[in-house]
């Protein structure tokens, strides 16, 4: 109770902040509401506020396929973190370095490895167990092939699949929100 409590405030807080450094960027800047507006990347643009210089995300695919029974992982995080960010999938480590993360040990060190990423972009992961975030999102769960698939929403719209089925998810066990380590150093992609 407590847990989902601080990061509700967490939460509550960095679209506030984040929000309020945008208004101070943007005269302009609107609440992203519906699903058809265009998709904003950026950090600044990730608060559920649209950029009054926009940009559309770039979807990028998973290359490599999750196949457990060769041992080989796939690699949906990389492609969505890419697409979230906007960046090219060679710009994203692969957080499974070749090994399945699917124990406790392994695990641990695949979230590091995210952890380690966006912190030196400035950036820290927070877990909703909640659904229809407004802004850009991940969502992680389980996918119709029965393998943990990580996907980028918008509200509760999936708004790409890095697999080249696009069959979303079965199941969302949670939402990842990115938000600033510090809202005073967010910046429109522009550089404004």
């Amino acid at each position: 109770m407590i847990k989902t409590l601080v990061m509700t405030l967490a939460l509550l807080w960095a679209r506030a902040a984040t929000a309020a450094q945008i208004e101070t960027q943007h005269d302009e800047a609107t609440i992203a509401t519906a699903p058809d507006t265009p998709l904003e990347h950026g950090v600044a643009c990730l608060a559920s506020t649209t950029c009054e210089e926009t940009e559309t995300m770039t979807p990028v695919d998973q290359t490599r396929l999750h196949d457990p029974a060769r041992g080989v992982p796939g690699n949906c995080m990389q492609a969505a973190l890419a697409t979230l960010l906007d960046l090219q999938i060679d710009d994203v480590p692969d957080f499974a370095a070749g090994e399945l993360a699917d124990t406790g040990p392994r695990l641990k060190a695949y979230w590091q490895r995210v952890d380690d990423f966006l912190a030196v972009r400035g950036l820290y992961r927070i877990g909703i167990p909640e659904q229809g975030l407004p802004g850009l999102h991940l969502a992680s769960g389980l996918s119709p092939r029965g393998a943990g698939h990580v996907v980028v929403r918008s509200g509760w719209q999936t708004v790409h699949d890095p697999h080249p089925s696009r069959a979303d998810l079965a199941s969302v066990d949670r939402l990842w929100v990115l938000v600033p380590i510090n809202p005073a150093h967010v910046r429109h992609p522009s550089g404004a």
